[in-house]
Formats: structure tokens, sequence, C-alpha cells
């Protein structure tokens, strides 16, 4: 579910334009982040890590990679460190004060029909799908790669987080475990509370836990996946598209179905017409696949 946060001009053009080029003109945002950034997209972070880990194939070395998750991340954020962040990063002055007018001092309550709950505080949290609240969002988690100095790359996207490194020996992993019991500390620290059951270990290269060692955040056992899921893309242990293309076929072949049931005309200049309309790209090829299948 998108969700989308109407604010005032002043909001985006004037505080959150400017703030974003003073961070840049003085490198303040980290550059593995690439989520709300200009230049900077789900695609930039895909080519980064799967670079990375392709290069590693090739020296026939094996990867581990840990995909972390954080729970309710933009909710999460309490207010008063944020303000302690954002006082780190030079923000002050009318600035800060009118970032701090923006969040503290707010309530809320819920109502159905004629009847309303009563008020309490929000001391936490952000305005989603607003680019102040992305923003915030981005210094907030910003300090994150700091962490991981010891042969670990990290990779942002807004809550996403990945967090990888060759493995050649069991010293490479133990690194990676180091890593890991650094982020539980500051996701404790900084109040954002990782979702233990999605995340997931992947090893790269076709080599399942190569030496034999479980990688565990706080006292769970992180559970290691020969597939996972990441910014939409299908990611396999041997880097193959093959899953993911799969993953597009089996959804457009089940529209195309659903789609196919809801006509009763078999020519194909009608359907080809109506498709246009109706169906995205991908469903739509498919679709014209196997109109010839449906005539018969």
């Amino acid at each position: 579910m998108h969700r989308i946060a109407l604010t005032c001009a002043a909001c985006k053009i004037i505080i959150v334009k400017n703030t974003l080029k003073f961070l840049k003109e003085h490198n303040i945002i980290n550059k593995e982040q690439h989520g709300f950034l200009a230049g900077k997209s789900t695609i930039t972070n895909l080519l980064d890590f799967l670079n990375d880990w392709t290069l590693s194939v090739v020296n026939k070395r094996s990867v581990a990679v840990a995909c972390i998750d954080f729970a309710k991340a933009f909710d999460s954020m309490t207010h008063r460190k944020l303000c302690y962040k954002l006082r780190a990063y030079w923000v002050s002055g009318n600035l800060l004060k009118w970032i701090e007018n923006l969040l503290m001092d707010r309530s809320q309550c819920t109502r159905v029909g004629d009847s309303v709950s009563s008020f309490i505080s929000i001391t936490s949290g952000v305005i989603q799908g607003s680019c102040i609240g992305a923003l915030l969002f981005i210094l907030y988690v910003n300090d994150v790669t700091d962490l991981f100095d010891n042969g670990c790359l990290c990779k942002l996207h807004d809550d996403d987080l990945k967090l990888y490194t060759s493995v050649s020996t069991v010293v490479d992993l133990e690194n990676l475990q180091s890593s890991l019991s650094r982020l539980v500390e500051w996701s404790h620290t900084w109040q954002l509370k990782i979702a233990y059951t999605k995340c997931s270990l992947l090893y790269i290269n076709g080599m399942t836990n190569p030496h034999n060692v479980d990688m565990l955040l706080g006292d769970d056992k992180i559970v290691t996946a020969d597939l996972v899921k990441d910014l939409g893309i299908a990611v396999g242990s041997e880097l193959k598209v093959s899953e993911h293309i799969g993953d597009i076929v089996a959804h457009a072949h089940a529209q195309a179905n659903l789609i196919h049931k809801c006509f009763l005309s078999r020519d194909v200049q009608t359907l080809n017409t109506r498709l246009y309309c109706l169906c995205p790209p991908s469903v739509r090829v498919w679709f014209l696949c196997l109109v010839p299948t449906f005539q018969e």
C-alpha cells in the first residue's frame, strides 16, 4: 500500500530542497543510501550489490548476504532522538525549530462513527508519503553504515538493509556475525525494532553455509534461504534470472487467464484493442501470446 501525504509548498520547495542541497554539499548523506534521493533508486541499489556479488562469483568466492527488515520503521523513530541526530548533522536555528514544531506536541485519536477515543500523545514517527518524512528517515538511519568496517558492505534503500561479505574462511563469517551484533545493539539504542521473522540469510555461489556457522540476530537464528525477493526482484543463490522470470511469467499467465474469462468474443482484433485499456505491458504481451490457444 502506498501512502501520499499532502504538505505545504514551503515544506517541499524551501525546506526539503535547501536542506538536501546543504547535506549533499557537505557529503553528509551516506553514499550507500539509494532511497528518496535524486539520481538514486531501486535500480541503482540493485546494480550496486549485484555487481559486487557477481565479481565475487567470478573470483570463485562465496558471498554471505543478510537481508534485514525493520518493523514499522517510519512509525518507530523517536522524535527526541531524531532531533538529537539533526543537531549532530548541523541542523539548527529556525530550521530545527520548524521541524520540532512539526513533529512534537501532537496527539491523535480514533473515530468510529460518532464515537471518539481519548487522545494520546505522539512521541514517535514521521509523516509517511511526504518529502519531509522521507528526508528525516534518511537522516535517522544515516549512521548505520558506520558500524561496518571489517570487510562487510551495506546497501540501503529506505528501510531495506543488506549486509554482505565475501567468504573465504570462517573468520569472514565471524566478522559478519560481529557486524550483525552491532546492528542489533544500534537498533535497540535508536528504537528501530528489527522484524526478525522477515530477515533471511542467502549464500551466493551455490554454497550453503560453507563453514557450518549459524548467524544470529540477538538470540534469534537467521533463517537460511535459497531465494529471496529484494526490491521486487527474486535473487537466488546462483544469481540466475530464471527464478525472477518464472515469477513474472506465472503472474502474467494468471492475470491473462482472468482477463480471458471476462470476454465473450475470441476475435484477436477485439481482444487486442481491449488489452490496452485493461492490462500492464507484461500481461498484454503474454495475453497476446496465448490468444491462439484461447481460439482453439
